[in-house]
């Protein structure tokens, strides 16, 4: 598949080859329809976010196809126990796990969401 990775800090995105993911258990394989741009990108690419790792595929919004569903994609990830903070394990889809920079996703089932229709 396609995808824009960082390679390193400070440097332009690459479109370059990447292997296919292959999904975990609970995960689905999501063929990527639109991915936004955040702040956020632009603060990983410089350097500029905690605990920056490369080579990534950065995007942390998205919207696709699984199977005969349009759907979008929940980016957060493993909140943790209290409603009120996230827990030390909460990540953000786009690094450290690959992001909606690519062609594929494979990302777990329950946070896979049908698209509104509006």
């Amino acid at each position: 598949m396609k995808a824009l990775a960082l390679l390193e800090p400070k440097s332009p995105l690459t479109y370059t080859d990447c292997a296919d993911p292959t999904p975990k258990p609970g995960e689905a394989l999501v063929e990527i329809c639109a991915a936004a741009l955040n702040r956020r990108d632009y603060w990983i690419t410089q350097g500029m976010y905690p605990g920056v790792q490369t080579p990534c595929i950065l995007g942390s919004d998205g919207a696709g196809r699984w199977g005969d569903r349009e759907v979008i994609l929940c980016p957060s990830l493993n909140w943790g126990d209290s409603e009120k903070a996230q827990g030390a394990g909460y990540q953000i889809l786009g690094m450290p796990r690959d992001g909606t920079f690519s062609e594929l996703i494979a990302y777990p089932e329950a946070l896979i969401y049908d698209k509104p229709t509006h």
